[in-house]
């Protein structure tokens, strides 16, 4: 809990066996009141992993699915559980040991103290960072570009899936549609509607960092799948002026 709001840490995992139990490690007792895990159908021992962190945590909700459906249904339903438990706050971690759950507290105190309604992360905002592979730093600089575009506000790094955000825009922002259910998209969709449809966001710095085979994001394949809800979102906003 973090000034009397009930927090809830939402995790996607697949195939993170090597990596999830660390996340789970470093997760902060003192402000997460439950975690929620996603194990989306991996092909390793993840299930076991997770179980075995959550044991040692003492508390946290495990949800497998028998197959890989990808990160909207994922994410669809920890969103589901947020609002049926009447969190407060949410924030989305990865599972594969990229993001640091103990940098949680710089998101909830300019979420809270600062009155925001979401803060994203950005491995960009202080040359205090971990080494990042010159790829990763050109197509994630060039992806927050355009997406700053787009909604009209500077963003550095658009593609980070660490934030943190109040649980009551998930009864604002509809995420129920079925195209997002595409293996990317629904986080970058989830941000561009918040801020283009006027609510107060804000990027802090975290670190990022790269283990072995840390991304499974092809960028040559899955470009057009990050690009899309950006699309998708002037789409839908175009049919509802003009209805």
């Amino acid at each position: 809990m973090y000034k009397n709001k009930k927090v809830l840490l939402m995790m996607p995992a697949y195939n993170d066996a090597g990596n999830v139990g660390k996340v789970i490690e470093k997760i902060p007792k003192e402000y997460v009141d439950e975690v929620v895990i996603v194990n989306d159908g991996s092909r390793d021992n993840t299930e076991e992993k997770i179980k075995l962190g959550l044991e040692k945590l003492g508390f946290g909700k495990l949800i497998s699915f028998e197959k890989n459906k990808g990160l909207g249904p994922g994410f669809k339903t920890m969103f589901a559980y947020a609002a049926k438990k009447k969190f407060d706050i949410g924030v989305i971690v990865a599972g594969d040991d990229q993001d640091d759950p103990r940098e949680m507290s710089k998101l909830l105190k300019a979420l809270v103290d600062e009155h925001y309604d979401m803060i994203q992360g950005s491995r960009y905002l202080s040359k205090e960072r971990e080494p990042i592979p010159i790829q990763r730093i050109i197509t994630t600089k060039l992806y927050s570009f355009v997406f700053s575009l787009f909604v009209g506000q500077r963003i550095t790094d658009a593609s980070n899936g660490f934030k943190a955000f109040n649980i009551d825009l998930l009864n604002k922002i509809d995420l129920t549609e079925a195209w997002l259910d595409d293996k990317y998209g629904i986080e970058q969709y989830f941000l561009a509607k918040v801020i283009r449809e006027g609510y107060k966001v804000k990027e802090v710095h975290v670190k990022k960092y790269y283990p072995l085979n840390y991304s499974k994001m092809r960028m040559s394949v899955d470009w057009w799948k990050l690009i899309k809800p950006l699309l998708m979102s002037l789409r839908k906003e175009k049919k509802e002026k003009s209805n």
